[in-house]
């Protein structure tokens, strides 16, 4: 039941705005009754992950990782790991490890891009890097973006298996990274 409750509010409840979320959580929480009674009501269902060691119900603040800057990074690439940045992570992980695409939505500047490359940087690899799940295939959309372009980049870096049929480096699964999906102009057909 503890991951029905996490299905429901990361998918029915993660697109409802700032405004409305604490009227979808007491909803939630009247729908799940005696699973969530416990949960102090000062704070919204989305504050909760679960805990996978006791399966029980801790903060997402409770396990973000702690920081230290580093001079080197340059500033743009910092991540400052937060309970938002801990819970974005933690559901990519889970979606992208149980083969489910994901599509990151919001404003300009608030850190999407960083997330994912913090992401990709763990959990992703080359061909050469074979203890890592995922081989990555970066492509960024721009203006001048056209339909060959990403085809010819898939291609270039996918494997050929047979004749007609091209796939990830054996023992891994492929992950294309699109960054400015809304980029592109339109083509003649829309």
């Amino acid at each position: 039941n503890m991951y029905v409750f996490m299905s429901v509010v990361w998918s029915f409840g993660a697109n409802i705005i700032e405004s409305s979320r604490a009227m979808f959580s007491n909803y939630v929480r009247m729908l799940f009754g005696g699973l969530v009674t416990h949960l102090p009501q000062d704070k919204t269902v989305y504050a909760y992950c679960i805990n996978e060691i006791d399966y029980s119900f801790i903060l997402w603040e409770d396990i973000v990782q702690s920081f230290t800057y580093d001079p080197e990074i340059a500033f743009h690439s910092i991540l400052v790991p937060t309970a938002d940045t801990t819970r974005v992570t933690y559901l990519l992980k889970y979606l992208l490890n149980n083969d489910k695409n994901v599509l990151f939505m919001g404003p300009t500047g608030v850190g999407k891009t960083v997330i994912i490359q913090e992401f990709l940087n763990l959990y992703g690899g080359s061909e050469e890097e074979q203890d890592k799940p995922f081989s990555i295939i970066p492509i960024i959309f721009s203006a001048q973006t056209q339909a060959k372009h990403i085809q010819d980049t898939l291609e270039n870096k996918l494997i050929q298996k047979r004749k007609t049929l091209l796939g990830a480096p054996i023992g891994k699964k492929v992950l294309i990274f699109v960054d400015d999906i809304n980029m592109p102009r339109p083509e003649k057909f829309g």
